[in-house]
């Protein structure tokens, strides 16, 4: 489960402009040395991408491919 998000958050490509959206999920990633928080819009749609935010930088948008995010949808059961 860990390798697909890792897959999907190091694949994602930055958004352009300026995001308006609602938070879906959070999602939190921890090490011993750090934690990273993600708001992750996944939705059901398989022919959908999905949108990652990483906290606390709100502003900026990433897309995670069609392909990833249907990944993401196995792993959490959508």
């Amino acid at each position: 489960m860990i390798a697909v998000v890792e897959t999907a958050i190091s694949n994602a490509e930055q958004m352009p402009g300026m995001l308006n959206y609602a938070v879906e999920s959070i999602l939190r990633l921890s090490t011993q040395e750090k934690t990273e928080s993600y708001y992750l819009n996944l939705g059901s749609d398989r022919e959908s991408s999905a949108l990652l935010v990483k906290w606390p930088d709100t502003s900026t948008g990433y897309e995670i491919s069609t392909e990833d995010a249907n990944r993401l949808r196995d792993v959490f059961g959508r």
